[in-house]
């Protein structure tokens, strides 16, 4: 008969396991609402073959961007037709339960149910919210794929090398983990020009800093996995295409005029929500006299520091431009280093008069939160599946064109609101994202969307 111990250790398993399920079943649902765009439609094809996705592949590495990861998913999914996107939708689901529980990881709740639920309710609330362009990067499929993919990879690299340098934790990974764990460090070094030195330097400190704390011998698993990532920074660096798209787009300021323009920039990216949170987080902590507090700093430091250093790394891209996806790595370290500080001392024994009523306080501002989130996540999800209905209106006038003959077709734009439609520009604010095509048959949106539905031109039609 299991024992009190082992019947709430399961508990706390599968409470943990619902709550994120129940997340990523809902962000599934609202992806298959999303319509493909712009680069999706690119890349599209029917049937998958293999060598198309490496050819068109390397054709990128030399000709446009060193992000090979991410251009071969991206050939992949979107060259294996309806399929593809569903396994691309399943995919980003499982990106973010993954997402969640590494915040759990970080958070240090433990063995504590209601640690985790109000941590995870925290965590997405902020991860919802607060970017900028949280649509572009996680609901557009392409821009998932090399934004919040790249995110989560790189977090789940770094989780066991901050565990062991912060919190003295040695990840005991079995010989058959450490080799998918290096060919992760590798492939995630290769997925971002801006967040991969920034992890790369934060990684290689936090190894520096619990070696001089006489760690020794640092973990075989870390080292490897550091030195893996450093390869796949090198090989997406290096990359002939980057330095093609440099003489083609790239913008003509100094160096100075680039750290000058980010340092500007910078103090602006994180939001109001994640500001008030970090300081309700500490408020909480100090007055529940948290005993690990310093260490938490620490934690929450080495993800800043990613945060800041990949802001900073930007001043290496063509075109300068600290806003929307490119400021996405910073937003998503910094809600890290906010989720670091969740006082989860609040649902640790022995608790006193004070913790307890700090732990409601706590349990009653997560359930405003989700309140919030899940009103907004209903909204997001009607507008998307009416865009949804209108791309589906908009291929039964294609098909109707094709039956007539005719290999052109003026599209209506795609409505998000009252105020909101694709025919006044991109749609692209917080949760709404929409890269349409255009009122010029010639753009490279048009035509990729021509192509993908067998015509040999489209446009929108003037609003």
């Amino acid at each position: 008969m299991a024992s009190s111990n082992e019947r709430h250790s399961k508990l706390v398993s599968w409470g943990t396991a619902f709550i994120v399920c129940l997340f990523a079943a809902y962000f599934f649902l609202l992806n298959r609402h999303v319509p493909i765009f712009a680069d999706d439609y690119c890349r599209w094809r029917e049937d998958f073959e293999l060598y198309h996705v490496w050819s068109s592949t390397v054709g990128e590495y030399l000709g446009w961007t060193g992000r090979f990861p991410v251009m071969f998913l991206s050939y992949s999914f979107f060259s294996s037709g309806s399929i593809g996107i569903v396994l691309h939708d399943i995919l980003n689901s499982f990106a973010l339960g993954v997402a969640c529980y590494l915040a759990v990881t970080i958070s240090g709740c433990g063995r504590f149910l209601w640690c985790r639920v109000c941590l995870i309710v925290c965590f997405v609330y902020l991860l919802w919210f607060m970017p900028s362009v949280f649509g572009e990067v996680a609901l557009w499929k392409t821009g998932a794929i090399q934004y919040f993919w790249g995110m989560v990879v790189a977090t789940a690299c770094l989780v066991p090398v901050i565990r062991f340098a912060v919190w003295d934790d040695r990840v005991a990974l079995s010989s058959v983990v450490i080799p998918l764990y290096a060919l992760l460090a590798f492939v995630g070094g290769a997925w971002l020009e801006n967040l991969s030195p920034a992890v790369a330097v934060v990684w290689f400190a936090l190894l520096l800093l619990a070696f001089l704390r006489g760690r020794k011998p640092l973990p075989q698993e870390l080292v490897i996995g550091f030195l893996c990532w450093v390869a796949g920074a090198v090989i997406l660096i290096v990359a002939p295409g980057n330095y093609e798209r440099f003489e083609l787009v790239a913008s003509e300021l100094s160096l100075w005029d680039r750290v000058a323009h980010v340092t500007r920039r910078l103090p602006g990216i994180p939001s109001l929500s994640l500001l008030y949170m970090l300081i309700g987080f500490l408020f909480v902590s100090i007055l529940s006299q948290a005993h690990d507090l310093r260490r938490r700093f620490f934690a929450a430091a080495a993800f800043t520091g990613v945060a800041v250093l990949s802001a900073y790394t930007t001043i290496a891209a063509p075109v300068l431009l600290l806003v929307g996806r490119t400021a996405f790595a910073t937003e998503y370290f910094l809600i890290l280093a906010v989720v670091t500080m969740f006082p989860r001392e609040v649902f640790l024994p022995p608790r006193n008069k004070l913790t307890g009523a700090l732990r409601i306080a706590v349990l009653v501002t997560s359930v405003g939160l989700l309140v919030l989130l899940v009103y907004d996540m209903k909204g997001t999800f009607s507008v998307y599946r009416w865009v949804s209905k209108q791309e589906e209106q908009r291929k039964e006038l294609i098909a109707a064109a094709q039956e007539r003959g005719e290999t052109t077709a003026r599209l209506p734009p795609l409505r998000y609101g009252q105020h909101w439609n694709t025919g006044k520009g991109d749609v692209n604010y917080g949760r709404l994202f929409g890269r349409d095509i255009s009122t010029e048959h010639s753009e490279w949106k048009n035509q990729c969307y021509a192509r993908a539905h067998g015509l040999k031109s489209v446009v929108l039609n003037k609003q």
